[in-house]
C-alpha cells in the first residue's frame, strides 16, 4: 500500500498550488490535474470537459488494501469520490448502493470529495480554492490527503465538484507488476 508522509502531502499540495498560481497568471481556462500512478483512457479529458462542470473528477476504482488471496469474504473495490468526508459512500440523500449504483451506470454525480484525475475551470482557480492544510480539521488518517482540504474549501465555497465515471482509468496502487494486467 502506499505509505504517504504527512509532509509528502503536504509538498504535493504546495506543487498543486503552484501550478495553480501560475495558470492564474496565465489566465487559463481551466487546469488538469492528474496522479502520476494513474493509466487513462484517451476520452478521459474530453469526457470532463463535457462535463461543463466548475470541478469535474474521472472515477476509478481501486481496491485500497492489499489482497492476499486468503480472504474469506470478498474485498470490493472503492472509488477515489465520495459524499462525505473523509471517505463516506453514503448521505446527501443517498445510500452506500445507491451511489455505488449511480457510479456504476457512469452518471455524473455530485460529490463533495474527490481526487487524483481532476479538472478545475477558471472559476475554481478565479476563487483561490488552494490545497493549503485547513488547519482546523483532523490531520491524521485519512484527513491527511491533500485532495480532502481542497475538497472541503470548494464545499465551504459552495463550488461544487462532480464525479465523471465515463472514462476508463487503471490505478497502479499495490504492486510494480499491477501494469501487467491492464
Amino acid at each position: 500500500s502506499h505509505q504517504w508522509s504527512v509532509a509528502a502531502m503536504r509538498r504535493v499540495g504546495e506543487n498543486k498550488n503552484r501550478i495553480l498560481r501560475r495558470a492564474t497568471q496565465l489566465k487559463a481556462d481551466a487546469v488538469w490535474l492528474v496522479d502520476a500512478d494513474l493509466i487513462l483512457d484517451k476520452t478521459t479529458l474530453s469526457s470532463l470537459i463535457a462535463a461543463e462542470k466548475p470541478i469535474a473528477c474521472a472515477v476509478y476504482w481501486t481496491h485500497w488494501q492489499r489482497t492476499t488471496g486468503n480472504e474469506s469474504l470478498a474485498l470490493r473495490a472503492g472509488p477515489q469520490v465520495w459524499l462525505n468526508h473523509p471517505y463516506e459512500m453514503s448521505g446527501r440523500g443517498m445510500e452506500d448502493w445507491e451511489f455505488r449504483g449511480k457510479l456504476v451506470r457512469r452518471e455524473l454525480t455530485q460529490v463533495w470529495g474527490q481526487g487524483a484525475c481532476t479538472l478545475l475551470d477558471r472559476r475554481v482557480i478565479e476563487a483561490g480554492i488552494n490545497f493549503d492544510v485547513v488547519p482546523e480539521l483532523p490531520q491524521e488518517g485519512l484527513w491527511t490527503g491533500e485532495d480532502r482540504h481542497f475538497c472541503v474549501r470548494a464545499e465551504r465555497t459552495h463550488i461544487p465538484m462532480f464525479a465523471d465515471a465515463w472514462p476508463d482509468i487503471f490505478h497502479i496502487y499495490h504492486r510494480p507488476d499491477d501494469e501487467q494486467v491492464i
